[in-house]
């Protein structure tokens, strides 16, 4: 979904009158978002207080969402602390 979102944001938006799709990924995402956001209350990491592959899959992709993540303020803290690993 966020690949999505941002491909129709960075390289289609202008080109497709209809913006049906784009708003679709977009809300999508907020979507997952919200449910990261919430699974990271109380939590270090996805899974609790150890770092794991579920945390490391979708770095990428929300790092490129940091406009978005105002509201979500546990997954901008997961995200911060996710780049802040000497690994990454």
């Amino acid at each position: 979904m966020f690949g999505q979102v941002g491909f129709f944001n960075k390289f289609a938006s202008k080109a497709y009158e209809v913006k049906r799709p784009r708003d679709r990924y977009a809300t999508e995402s907020a979507w997952l978002l919200g449910v990261l956001d919430e699974r990271h209350a109380g939590r270090d990491w996805v899974m609790g207080a150890d770092y794991s592959l579920a945390d490391i899959s979708p770095l990428g992709w929300v790092r490129r969402l940091t406009r978005r993540l105002r509201r979500f303020l546990h997954v901008q803290a997961r995200l911060n602390r996710g780049l802040a690993r000497p690994a990454v």
